[in-house]
């Protein structure tokens, strides 16, 4: 039970103030960013050194040739692999960011791309009253 100086009270409330990281969506792009840079770096490196690129085969581990198979994006290597779960993560992520940004009430970039497409011109370059 309650023990008359309320801190029953006081430890469910911080219990449901449960805190989180809030991601943003630079973070999003700087993170694809690294990763697509950091794997031309690497297909870059084993080019110029004339190395083989041992995740661009077809060929699984487990000896099954992808190619069978219609995933277009596992029979055509690593890097095409790489991009479709980099597009993967990128609506996933975005439509996460897009909730926490709702939930803490500020705007996301694709609100302000929804208000910019409305011709009201509030975002306008025009300094004149003229134009309306």
């Amino acid at each position: 039970g309650e023990n008359g100086d309320g801190s029953n009270k006081q430890q469910q409330q911080q219990q449901g103030d449960v805190q989180y990281y809030m991601w943003r969506e630079e973070q999003i792009e700087q993170f694809i960013y690294l990763i697509k840079s950091g794997e031309e770096k690497r297909q870059w490196i084993l080019n110029d050194y004339e190395f083989e690129d041992p995740f661009n085969s077809p060929k699984r581990s487990d000896g099954v040739d992808d190619n069978d198979d219609d995933d277009s994006a596992r029979c055509q290597g690593w890097p095409h692999e790489l991009e479709h779960r980099l597009k993967k993560f990128e609506e996933e992520s975005d439509l996460l960011v897009k909730a926490m940004y709702r939930g803490k009430g500020w705007m996301h970039s694709s609100d302000y791309e929804h208000l910019a497409k409305e011709d009201d011109g509030f975002f306008s370059d025009s300094d004149s009253d003229e134009d309306q």
